[in-house]
């Protein structure tokens, strides 16, 4: 059986070991509390380049959408402009075959 002393001793012991786990608890609460403001912070900025890439896709949609008309507008006038070469070739081969 344990002595009055040795159990005191145990007491005092365990006494000062749940002062410790009541400071690390403590430390833990603030820690992550921290960790808590931090995944705040990087969710809100994953969000906001989210918003920006989104805003940046649109863009890049709509300017694609003009690139494409301006070049079917180019290969429209690039088309115009051969048959009217083909045109005019063929009128300077009737001119040269006439004299």
């Amino acid at each position: 059986m344990a002595t009055l002393e040795e159990l005191e001793r145990r007491l005092v012991a365990l006494e000062e070991r749940m002062a410790q786990i009541a400071q690390d608890a403590a430390a833990a609460r603030v820690l992550a509390g921290g960790a808590d403001r931090d995944v705040t912070q990087v969710s809100e900025t994953l969000a906001a380049h989210t918003r920006v890439l989104n805003a940046l896709r649109e863009t890049q949609l709509k300017d694609r959408g003009e690139t494409d008309t301006l070049a079917g507008r180019v290969d429209e006038g690039f088309g115009k402009l051969t048959a009217g070469m083909t045109d005019i070739s063929s009128l300077l081969r009737e001119l040269i075959d006439r004299q």
